[in-house]
């Protein structure tokens, strides 16, 4: 006894079990062999859902169950819709979208299952994207719950992705089956067109399907013969070079040129290791127009003249025997021509190409005017050809003039008349005319003498003293010629020569003007070669429009900034710059304090800290920095750029105007004021019972308006920038915040006028002297790993992060300036040398320092030691211990600096995390801003990211154009790492690249790196 029942895994049972919705209906029916045994019993169980619900969506289970226990079952998801809800689902039926056909196969079957709301409309499309419909080779249902496709007689033609495209309401969706017929191949070759004229140019054409891929070879045969060619070819055998063309992976076209001077066969051939296919085609070659023809003679036939015509047949096609015919009219027979005293016809010659026959006639009269037909027969087709030509016997005509023509005519024309001169000739052949002046022919080419109406007529459309002379035409054909000759004599009346001198006087001043304009665009010239000769030897030949064909993602944009095209919306008018005391020097330029005038579109002036080259050699650095910071974008912790001045680069003269950071590096501030440093700390952390204070702060953006002074804060951050004075002097080298405020005309000659006196002193009032907090110290920390994680996104190195070269701003804003450029001065506490290269060692990473792999992740370890500077108020990096091996043994045996007197246990977790040995392991820049931003309060984050928002703006206005930056790899470990072997040199790319590899030693020192950054608009 069998026993079938459904199951329903759905949460609503006992709700669907208390209607009476639910109808369920078992049968089984025998079946009896032809004694009435039973065989085998079919049987089904229908489970009807009445008004569908919500609540009916589930998993239906049918279970069949025999008398021995053994039990199937087949599960039935139901999902309701809405009725304004469209669904669509594809799947094939085992879930396998390859099929795989067997050498020796003939049929490829599959099916596809289609749940849709409402009812799918869908058709299949071949691999030759061709809809599929029911032919002797394909069987293609279609029923409304899915779709089966049956290929018959399959072979390797039929591989390919077969696509089923389906569309219900407003859902569209595609299902591919790729079929995989493994098969001999499967060759067609053909030819660009049947026939060729000799000396043609044609293409071959070999199609080739094949699973797997197949070896295609082809080749020429000549051969001699063309009844023979296609079963015994004689001739050599010529390997053909193909070009490959492969549309999938299953089928390709083999193609190969070929010149039509030699009759022959082309064989292709294809083989796999199921077995070879080869198809062949003979190349069909004739020098008779169209295959068979009578040849044109020369027109017009006259009487008394010879006539030979010649019919000519394709040798390929047609046999060498000719019939020619004659009729004098449409309305009569034509009469079969054979030879007589009047008329030969020749044996017919044959060549490789053709076969020929000629009809001969020695004299012609009106009589042999007619048709001409010649007859040969077509063994290809099997038929009769003919082919006819119309000839018209006429009598000759001796050239005459139509005109009124008369011979040596005479004309007296003025300079500048126009004259026109016709020579009508006719005759039977048309007659050949000439022109002559004096004796020597007038051609085509001649400037001031026009020849129309294929010779008929002579114009002078200015006339000129020299056009005097005599003129002949002359025309004639077979039975003669005539002439007739002009006179032309040109008058010189005083009116003219009035005329002349004016119109030499003219040419004589254009000539002058000329000359100048020569001389003065070859000065021109030579001074732009001179100055692409200096660019060149600067490396700065494209400087303005860049190369950025060249540019290559694997290296690190300072490696080709010289490729990025410069843009315009930075170049600031050199006359709206002031030029102040020098405040910084370093290999490549110096550091200048200036004042721009409408360089900031809310301020009228603006003091700024100018960069300009101190020898042309430098200016490739110069420029170098001027590009990326171009394509950096703008961040509020970054020294932003702000202008540049290029147009007088022919000059030797590059100025990059950056932000002006008028209170030193990080490092000399924190040194200067240990004495007025409050310590926060308590039990390693900051002792929350500290008073709070708020105090207002403006925009690091804007120094003018109100709305931004208007901004406040009630967070931690209570300290502004500490200056002791209008004449403090902040110690510095190459930065530009490094600032001496002195008299008014400087040492150096450049003129420091009342208004940028004015305002050096506004600036710098802003600045009252404040103690130092530990909640300030967590601020700067904090802007500096923004100001990296900027630097990160916009796939920058810093490779020089330091306190050193972290520069304060006003209102407690500080910037990141020198990220990984060019290097200047050295500090021997901080900085090694070997060679060229001078690396900041006690800032390094283990890797930096043993493989001279600079990343991300080594900017992180450095963020880890500008933090132990800045929690210990500038002290220096591992005290006690010499830079070089000492340094670099003792950090791999695992050594790290403890925690600095100021700082968190958390801020000391965070460097001892940036100091993992294990590059990969260290925290991001974006991990460390979130978690000092965690310690700080909510409201000072909100400050900072206030107070970046302008630069948010300007970054998005310039991403909308080309943003080369995002087309180069992250310099992260990873991607600086692969394929570098230690310690050979190497530049890895990705990243910026701060110089090349040395080995360490104890030599010199940078002390303070020059500034770098980028502008607002």
């Amino acid at each position: 006894m069998i026993r079938m029942f459904w199951e329903i895994n759905s949460e609503n049972n006992d709700h669907i079990k208390d209607v009476d919705n639910w109808n369920i209906e078992d049968s089984v029916h025998p079946v009896y062999d032809k004694d009435g045994n039973v065989m085998t019993k079919t049987g089904y169980s229908t489970l009807t859902i009445n008004r569908t619900s919500k609540s009916d969506e589930g998993t239906y289970v049918c279970f069949v169950r025999d008398q021995l226990e053994n039990e199937v079952s087949a599960n039935y998801t139901l999902q309701v819709l809405e009725h304004d809800v469209n669904y669509l689902d594809l799947k094939i039926l085992n879930g396998n979208s390859t099929i795989y056909v067997k050498p020796g196969s003939s049929v490829a079957t599959w099916y596809v299952k289609i749940d849709a709301h409402p009812p799918a409309a869908f058709n299949w499309f071949s691999p030759k994207d061709e809809i599929l419909t029911t032919t002797s080779k394909f069987e293609v249902i279609k029923t409304p719950f899915g779709t089966n496709v049956t290929i018959k007689g399959i072979s390797v033609v039929d591989n390919g992705v077969y696509k089923l495209v389906a569309n219900s309401g407003t859902l569209y969706k595609t299902l591919e089956v790729t079929v995989l017929v493994e098969g001999e191949p499967v060759v067609e070759l053909s030819l660009s067109k049947t026939e060729f004229n000799l000396n043609d140019h044609g293409l071959i054409i070999c199609s080739v399907s094949s699973y797997p891929r197949a070896k295609v070879t082809a080749t020429f045969q000549y051969c001699e013969d063309y009844q023979i060619c296609d079963t015994s070819p004689q001739g050599n055998i010529t390997q053909l070079t193909l070009n490959k063309n492969c549309p999938s992976d299953f089928h390709c076209y083999y193609t190969s040129k070929f010149h039509a001077k030699e009759v022959g066969k082309i064989n292709c051939t294809a083989c796999n290791y199921l077995g070879c296919h080869h198809s062949r085609v003979i190349i069909n070659i004739t020098d008779i127009p169209r295959g068979f023809a009578i040849l044109k003679p020369t027109l017009p036939l006259l009487t008394n003249e010879s006539l030979s015509l010649t019919c000519g047949a394709a040798a390929y096609k047609y046999h060498d025997k000719f019939n020619w015919y004659f009729q004098t009219s449409v309305d009569n027979e034509p009469k079969l021509l054979s030879n007589n005293s009047e008329i030969v016809i020749s044996n017919p010659v044959s060549s490789a190409f053709s076969h020929r026959s000629v009809l001969k006639i020695d004299r012609l009269t009106n009589d042999f005017s007619g048709l001409y037909s010649c007859q040969a027969i077509d063994f290809v087709n099997k038929k009769e050809n003919v082919t006819s030509l119309y000839v018209d016997v006429v009598d000759g005509v001796a050239p005459y003039f139509t005109g009124n023509e008369k011979n040596f005519t005479k004309y007296r024309l003025r300079i500048g008349d126009e004259s026109v001169w016709n020579c009508s000739i006719v005759g039977v052949p048309q007659p050949i005319i000439y022109w002559f002046k004096n004796k020597s022919r007038i051609d085509h080419n001649s400037s001031s003498l026009h020849l129309l109406r294929n010779n008929r007529t002579l114009k002078i459309s200015f006339v000129k003293q020299n056009d005097s002379g005599v003129y002949t035409c002359i025309g004639g054909n077979k039975l003669g010629t005539v002439q007739a000759k002009f006179k032309l004599t040109v008058e010189l009346q005083a009116e003219s020569l009035v005329w002349l001198w004016i119109l030499l006087a003219c040419l004589i001043c254009i000539a002058v003007v000329f000359f100048f304009i020569m001389v003065l665009l070859l000065k021109r010239v030579k001074k732009e070669k001179d100055l692409r000769k200096q660019l060149a030897e600067a490396g700065l030949s494209s400087f303005l429009e860049g190369q950025t064909e060249s540019l290559n993602p694997d290296l690190g944009i300072a490696e080709q900034a010289n490729l990025l095209p410069y843009d315009r919306k930075w170049e600031f008018p050199r006359h709206n710059l002031q030029i102040g005391k020098q405040v910084g020097s370093g290999a490549f330029g110096v550091v200048m304090k200036g004042v721009a005038h409408g360089i900031r579109d809310n301020e009228e002036s603006t003091i700024v800290a100018v960069k300009m080259n101190s020898d042309w050699n430098n200016v490739k650095e110069l420029a170098t920095e001027l590009k990326i910071m171009a394509y950096l974008g703008q961040h509020l912790n970054v020294v932003n750029l702000l202008g540049a001045c290029t147009a007088n680069l022919h000059k030797k003269e590059l100025l990059v105007i950056v932000e002006y950071c008028p209170y030193g590096n990080l490092h000399n501030y924190l040194l200067k004021n240990r004495n007025v440093f409050v310590n926060h700390l308590r039990e390693g952390e900051v002792n929350p019972n500290v008073y709070h204070r708020f105090y207002k702060t403006r925009s690091v953006f804007s120094t003018s308006t109100d709305t931004d002074a208007n901004i406040q804060s009630n967070g931690t951050c209570m300290t502004q920038i500490t200056s002791d004075g209008a004449n403090q002097t902040v110690e510095g080298t190459d930065n530009p915040a490094a600032v001496t405020v002195d008299t008014a005309i400087g040492d150096d000659g450049y003129l420091l006028n009342k208004e940028m006196e004015e305002l050096v002193k506004k600036s710098e009032e802003r600045a009252p002297h404040k103690n130092i907090y530990t909640s300030d110290l967590l601020c700067y920390s904090y802007q500096i790993a923004k100001g990296m994680e900027y630097l990160a996104s916009r796939k920058v190195l810093h490779g020089d992060l330091a306190a050193r070269n972290i520069l304060l701003a006003e209102n407690n804003i500080v910037k990141i300036c020198d990220f990984g450029l060019a290097k200047n001065m050295y500090d021997k506490e901080n900085y090694t040398k070997s060679g060229n290269p001078k690396l900041p060692v006690k800032w390094m990473s283990i890797e930096a320092i043993r493989d001279r792999i600079f990343s991300t992740q080594s900017d992180i370890w450095a963020y880890g030691i500008t933090l132990w500077e800045i929690f210990s108020l500038s002290n220096t990096p591992y005290p006690g211990i010499q830079m070089g091996g000492d340094l670099f043994n003792s950090l791999l045996g695992g050594y790290r600096m403890d925690m600095p007197p100021y700082a968190t246990i958390d801020i000391y977790n965070l460097m001892l995390e940036c100091w993992r040995e294990e590059p990969t392991l260290r925290p991001s820049f974006t991990e460390c801003s979130e978690r000092i931003g965690n310690m700080l309060q909510e409201n000072v984050r909100q400050r900072y990211e206030t107070l970046n928002n302008p630069y948010q703006e300007l970054n998005n206005k310039l991403y909308q154009q080309a943003d080369y930056v995002q087309m180069f790899n992250q310099p992260n470990y990873v991607n600086v790492s692969e394929g570098v072997e230690a310690p050979v040199p190497s530049t890895p790319p990705g990243y910026l690249q701060m110089a090349r590899t040395p080995s360490i030693h104890e030599e010199e020192v940078e002390m303070t790196p020059m500034l770098k950054g980028n502008k607002p608009t």
